[in-house]
């Protein structure tokens, strides 16, 4: 045994780092060919709280001798007759055991899995527990065991395609055991499991008492993980006196969520009560009350996860063709610590460009015309941000902006709709639904290839002058995680397709409905008016609208700060999953882990308490000193346009200024027939968006 107590903090030495350097005791090498795999679960030395998710610091068996391991921290070792075999002989006698036929019995899963949650916590709780269950030679049907954790464990829980493992040691029977149990709960995920776990389990002496058995009804599954917290919640939306009233209510949710949110709102959330709505896509989801948004969403991920809701929300796993691109999300650093901190290296150019973009999609007739707006917003931003994205000649090529903006606008809704098929069509259905964005995905990639390797070229060479680019900063970026593999030309273009997903899509969004609020309704005229007077003054006598010229736009940045008030995107959003131990509400509510929460955004910005005569679009509210200053990126439990918290989106200052500079060239250069307040925003499940009917009519001013 080895004291690790005196190793710094949160440091682990894997155990074949330390056979390598004793491997001249003849046991030793026999247990290093036996041990041999690039990755194993356990087998390590560790100091402290070992964060799986987190940074920890991977020692060599020298480092760990220098920092004294044999004079300091274990003297008894520091013996030069010391017997090395000794170390080797409980393992090969555990080897012994490990070869030999038991059964597992119900006693032996639910210390497994009892074990596994205590040592690393939810989400490798099921792997864990199946790789303990591998170290039994088992005489019974893995289908047995694998129907015990269908029935103990969600959806969620069971899917492996995060866990890595190192598939080529089959020699080593545990792991053996461990894929076999790891194929068979796959494969049953999707099954009706209640009549075959009765069966199994009977045929294993197994009882079902005491164990919380899932039951899916008409093939889905309902979730029964946390059921003492959600039965302490109330909840919306249910028919108690109903047949199979939870998937009932899922089926309703389609169409009633909006009404569900309401009364919630009212009922409970004004009393700063949490409470519960069911969801189609996404099962129990947890709305938070206002007042809890500040202590909670401020809390950092490794307590609220905010990356892999918002992933599983999308299913990247299907959308996103390089699977290793996906859980990362080190390219947020390149909007944080690149496009925002040098904005102003490529201001003029993504003037220009937009301005030219503008141009194109509203013409330079002096007619008047139709134009569909979200389409020609999309185009506008799409050209506009792929001068600053991967610069000339491809910011004017129209079958590569054609196909950026089709990447942009279709992933996220084929994402959406994928999380409609159940799990086990997944695999036939998702690809299918997919394949517009993995086409584009794979043809921008091809367009923007010679490129990426002309950078990666050039920043071999320190004296090569590098451009101004997002382009090139994802690749500083990769290079900065030390790992040559993130400079694979394919993954950078990846990272490429994605940040141009987030850049056109969260603007191109907003800016529409900014458009439709400002120039339909009884406000249409005076604010359009006023809005050009105040660009003219602002903008006429400079060429370059740099970020402290554009940030004198006091009117329209009230007009975008109103309309994503007004025209938000949600009913419920900024998705979080609490991790263990949980969280605790400031009025006493312990929240467990795995539960799923989100915000009343739609009923946050209609709340009269918040803004006077919330029901209506007032575009000079934030401007017309009868409420507080607020700019369009200052964030507060009001309003939530751009997240929330610690993972607020860290591109709004970027995203605010580009609205600003189309809005205004626009109202400088264009006329607009304005017509009469439009209807609400299109709602899909708790989404809105805008409806792509929606059309202006406009000509070009004369003399500009």
């Amino acid at each position: 045994m080895i004291d690790t107590r005196e190793f710094p903090e949160k440091t682990f030495l894997r155990d074949l780092d330390a056979l390598e350097w004793l491997r001249e005791e003849l046991d030793l090498k026999k247990l290093h060919e036996k041990r041999h795999a690039q990755f194993y679960f356990g087998e390590y030395l560790t100091q402290g709280y070992l964060d799986i998710e987190g940074k920890c610091v991977e020692m060599t068996m020298q480092q760990l001798i220098d920092r004294g391991l044999f004079t300091v921290i274990c003297p008894a070792l520091n013996k030069s007759n010391n017997n090395w075999a000794d170390w080797a002989i409980p393992v090969c006698e555990l080897r012994v055991g490990i070869m030999e036929n038991h059964i597992v019995d119900q006693k032996q899963i639910r210390s497994a899995i009892f074990v596994a949650k205590d040592y690393v916590g939810d989400r490798f709780l099921v792997p864990f527990a199946l790789m303990l269950l591998g170290l039994r030679s088992r005489q019974s049907d893995n289908s047995a065991i694998a129907n015990v954790f269908q029935s103990l464990f969600t959806d969620e829980e069971l899917n492996f395609r995060k866990v890595k493992y190192d598939q080529s040691s089959g020699r080593m029977k545990e792991l053996r055991r461990f894929q076999e149990l790891m194929e068979a709960v796959e494969k049953q995920n999707d099954e009706n499991p209640l009549a075959e776990t009765t069966r199994l389990m009977g045929g294993l002496g197994l009882s079902t008492n005491g164990l919380p058995i899932k039951k899916r009804l008409f093939g889905w599954r309902r979730n029964t993980r946390n059921n003492g917290f959600y039965n302490t919640i109330p909840c919306v939306g249910i028919r108690e006196d109903e047949w199979f009233a939870w998937t009932r209510a899922k089926l309703r949710s389609f169409s009633k969520t909006e009404e569900w949110m309401k009364e919630g709102y009212e009922k409970y959330s004004r009393h700063n009560q949490p409470f519960i709505i069911p969801s189609f896509r996404k099962g129990k989801v947890l709305i938070l009350p206002p007042a809890q948004l500040k202590a909670i969403y401020n809390k950092r991920e490794n307590e609220l996860q905010a990356h892999d809701p918002a992933s599983e929300a999308l299913s990247f796993e299907w959308t996103i063709r390089d699977q290793e691109v996906y859980p990362s999300n080190y390219t947020v650093d390149v909007i944080r610590k690149w496009i925002t901190k040098r904005f102003d290296e490529f201001a003029a150019e993504l003037q220009e460009e937009l301005c030219l973009a503008v141009d194109e999609q509203f013409g330079m007739s002096q007619e008047w015309r139709e134009v569909r707006l979200w389409p020609a917003v999309q185009r506008i931003f799409t050209r506009g941000l792929n001068r600053v994205l991967v610069g000339f000649p491809l910011c004017r090529d129209a079958v590569f902006l054609e196909t950026m903006r089709r990447f942009a606008i279709d992933m996220p809704f084929q994402g959406l709709f994928i999380t409609l098929v159940p799990k086990i069509l997944k695999p036939i259905l998702a690809p299918l639904i997919s394949w517009n964005s993995r086409r584009d995905t794979k043809a921008g990639i091809k367009y923007c290839a010679p490129i990426i390797q002309e950078y990666l070229d050039n920043n071999r060479d320190p004296l090569q002058e590098k451009p101004v680019n997002i382009l090139q900063w994802i690749i500083e970026a990769s290079a900065a995680t030390g790992d040559p593999a993130q400079l694979d030309p394919y993954r950078i273009g990846h990272r490429m397709m994605i940040l141009n997903f987030n850049l056109v899509q969260g603007g191109s969004i907003p800016f529409s409905t900014v458009l439709s609020d400002i120039c339909n309704g009884e406000h249409a005229a005076s604010a359009f008016s006023q809005l050009r007077d105040e660009a003219t003054s602002v903008l006429a006598s400079t060429k370059t609208w740099d970020r402290t010229t554009i940030s004198k736009l006091v009117l329209a940045d009230s007009g975008i700060r109103e309309s994503m008030r007004w025209s938000d995107f949600g009913l419920f959003a900024l998705p979080r999953r609490v991790n263990s131990p949980g969280i605790t509400l400031d009025n006493g509510i312990h929240v467990p882990p795995g539960v799923h929460i989100e915000v009343p955004m739609h009923s946050i910005h209609m709340d009269e308490d918040s803004y006077a005569d919330a029901g209506s679009f007032k575009p000079f509210r934030f401007a017309d000193g009868a409420s507080a200053s607020r700019s369009a990126v200052t964030l507060d439990e009001s309003f939530l346009g751009f997240g929330y918290g610690k993972n607020a989106c860290p591109g709004r200052f970027f995203g605010s200024h580009v609205m600003k500079v189309v809005l205004a060239y626009l109202v400088m250069n264009y006329d607009v027939e304005f017509g009469d307040e439009e209807p609400p925003m299109k709602t899909m499940w708790e989404y809105r968006i805008p409806r792509e009917s929606t059309a202006i009519r406009i000509r070009r001013r004369l003399g500009h």
